[in-house]
C-alpha cells in the first residue's frame, strides 16, 4: 500500500458531499489532496437532505457532526397522506430510538467546504475533467465524485446512467410559526401529484418540494400555477405557499445508475463515491448518507492499509439496497401510469399495520438497512 499516509497522493474529482468529505479525512490523515471542480463558483442542488445516524456519525470522525446539527432541525416523524386526508404513511423514528436531521444542503456544503481550506485542501475551481488524462498523473489515489451525471462513470464504465423524466422544484423559506416542526410532511394526489416540506433548522427554514416532470419544469417553475393545486393538497401551508416566488426556486434532476466498477480499477487506485457510484431518486433521502459513509470509510482503508475493494464491498450491500428500493419506488410517487396512485393509497397502510413490515419501513427510514435481509 504506501508506506505513510504523505506518500499518497490523491485527486478528487468534484466538489460535492462525498468529495469534500473524501478530501478532508485524507487530508488529515496527512495526504496531499487536490479537488478538481468544474464550477466556477460550486454550490449545492436542491435545498434539504436528511442525515440519519450513520451518516452523523461519518460527520463525527471528521470532526463536523456538532457544527452541522447546529444549523439543521430534528426530524422524528415522516408523515405521508393523500389529499382527501387518508394517513397513508406514518413512521415514528421515536419508536426505535432514532431521528433525522433536516439540514439545508448549502449548509452541509459550507461547512465541509471550509473545512477543506482550514485543513489546507487545494481546490481548483473552473477544472472540468472528462478523462484520467486531463489531471497530474503523480498520484496514486483518483476519487471520482463528480455526481449522478459523472462523465468519468461513462468513460470508465461504460454506465451513464438514466435520467428520470420525473424531478422536483426546491425552495427553502424562513417558516418561524411552522406547525409541524419535526415532521417530514408529504401529500399525495395520485402519482402526479406530491407536494412535501422538510424542517431544515437554520433561521427556522423549510424546505418546500413539488414533484414536476422534467419536460414541464421550467415552465412550472416561472408560472407557479401549480401553486393552487398545492394550497388544495396542503391548505395548512397556505401563507407559507403563496408567499413564493420564482427565483425562490431551483428544478432537482434525479438519474438512477449504479458503476459496475472492475477490481482491475479499484486496485489501479481509481475509486467511485456517492452519486457517480450510484445515483438515485430521493424517495428515501439517503444519498448525502451514504455519501458520507462512503468517504468515512475510504478514509478508514487507507489509514489501516487495507484493500480499497474488500473496504468498498462493506457499504456495497447497503447502497444496493437503497439505489433499488428507490428506484422501484419511484414510480409510485413521481410518474403519470394512471391507477399507481390508487393503489399505493390502498396497499400502504396496510403494510404499515403489520409489525414486521412497519418496523423495517423504519429502519429504512432511519438509514439502518444494510441490504435487503439485514
Amino acid at each position: 500500500m504506501f508506506s505513510t499516509r504523505r506518500d499518497l497522493k490523491v485527486v478528487v474529482i468534484g466538489a460535492g458531499v462525498a468529495g469534500l468529505a473524501t478530501a478532508l479525512a485524507l487530508k488529515r490523515q496527512g495526504a496531499g489532496v487536490v479537488v478538481y471542480e468544474q464550477a466556477e463558483c460550486p454550490g449545492p442542488i436542491g435545498a434539504g437532505v436528511l442525515l440519519n445516524e450513520p451518516g452523523l456519525r461519518a460527520l463525527a470522525e471528521f470532526g463536523l457532526r456538532k457544527d452541522v446539527e447546529r444549523l439543521g432541525k430534528q426530524v422524528y416523524r415522516l408523515e405521508g397522506s393523500s389529499v382527501t386526508g387518508k394517513l397513508l404513511l406514518d413512521l415514528d423514528l421515536a419508536s426505535i430510538n432514532a431521528s433525522s436531521l433536516g439540514v439545508h444542503r448549502g449548509a452541509l456544503f459550507q461547512v465541509l467546504y471550509e473545512a477543506c481550506h482550514q485543513a489546507g485542501v487545494e481546490i481548483c475551481l473552473g477544472k472540468s475533467v472528462s478523462a484520467l488524462s486531463d489531471i497530474d498523473n503523480k498520484r496514486n489515489l483518483t476519487v471520482i465524485a463528480d455526481g449522478s451525471a459523472s462523465q468519468l462513470r461513462s468513460v470508465l464504465t461504460g454506465q451513464g446512467g438514466n435520467e428520470y423524466k420525473w424531478g422536483a422544484l426546491w425552495a427553502a423559506v424562513p417558516a418561524p410559526y411552522w406547525p409541524f416542526p419535526d415532521v417530514l410532511k408529504q401529500v399525495y394526489s395520485g402519482a402526479n401529484k406530491l407536494i412535501g416540506f422538510l424542517p431544515t433548522g437554520q433561521a427556522d427554514l423549510v424546505t418546500v418540494f413539488w414533484s414536476v416532470r422534467l419536460d414541464m419544469a421550467e415552465a412550472a417553475k416561472t408560472s407557479l400555477d401549480w401553486i393552487e393545486e398545492a394550497v388544495r393538497m396542503a391548505p395548512f401551508a397556505e401563507g407559507l405557499l403563496r408567499s413564493l416566488n420564482s427565483s425562490d426556486f431551483v428544478v432537482a434532476r434525479y438519474r438512477h445508475a449504479w458503476a459496475k466498477v472492475s477490481r482491475k480499477l479499484t486496485d489501479m487506485g481509481i475509486v467511485f463515491i456517492g452519486d457517480a457510484l450510484h445515483s438515485m431518486s430521493p424517495q428515501l433521502g439517503q444519498g448525502a448518507n451514504l455519501a458520507l459513509q462512503e468517504a468515512s470509510c475510504l478514509a478508514r482503508s487507507v489509514s489501516d492499509g487495507d484493500p480499497i475493494w474488500t473496504a468498498q464491498a462493506a457499504l456495497r450491500d447497503r447502497a444496493r439496497y437503497y439505489s433499488r428500493l428507490s428506484r422501484l419506488l419511484s414510480p409510485w410517487f413521481q410518474s403519470d401510469t394512471p391507477g399507481v396512485g390508487a393503489i399505493r393509497d390502498s396497499v400502504a397502510p396496510l403494510l404499515g399495520s403489520i409489525p414486521a413490515v412497519r418496523r423495517e419501513m423504519l429502519r429504512t427510514f432511519a438509514g439502518l438497512k444494510t441490504g435487503w435481509l439485514s
